[in-house]
């Protein structure tokens, strides 16, 4: 598990850096050995990664097909870390690739669930925030506005905290 974790990290790193060919063989390595341990986050972490690549620097298309194979690994696990990045990721193709405002908005609040769940304060507010993105986007400010001021209440908190370190 260790080392299929410093591989992903490594090749995190290389995505990074634009070192995309380096990210993707470091991927595949890492799914190879997920396979071998039948580790399903593992793999749906590979997968996920091997999609960002793709989607990224290559074929949208073949990227969705990555994505969807990293979900259906992370949906095997109780693991809601991966799953809010795969739906989130899932919804980032068809708010900003494909233009398919309906079905990122559903990716998204998919996403939203998994964060809510694990308590990640910085997930939900970014995908509150591509949710509301999306509604403006179809010009439906009522939907989107309730994401939009859960937002403002993280971005406040965030804000008061950081500026009383600053007096400090």
């Amino acid at each position: 598990v260790k080392q299929v974790e410093t591989l992903l990290s490594e090749a995190g790193n290389a995505f990074v850096d634009l070192e995309v060919d380096k990210s993707l063989n470091l991927s595949k390595k890492a799914l190879n050995i997920a396979h071998q341990i039948n580790d399903d986050v593992l793999m749906a972490k590979a997968y996920n990664l091997i999609g960002l690549n793709f989607e990224e620097f290559y074929d949208i298309k073949k990227g969705v097909e990555y994505y969807e194979k990293a979900l259906h690994h992370a949906n095997l696990s109780t693991n809601d870390s991966i799953k809010c990045w795969v739906y989130n990721n899932l919804g980032n193709v068809y708010s900003y690739r494909e233009n398919n405002l309906k079905k990122c908005i559903t990716y998204y609040k998919e996403g939203l669930k998994h964060a809510q769940k694990i308590k990640d304060s910085t997930e939900i507010m970014f995908t509150n925030l591509n949710i509301c993105g999306a509604y403006f986007g179809v010009k439906d400010f009522k939907s989107g506005l309730p994401y939009l001021e859960s937002s403002k209440k993280f971005i406040d908190k965030r804000i008061g905290r950081a500026s009383c370190r600053e007096r400090v």
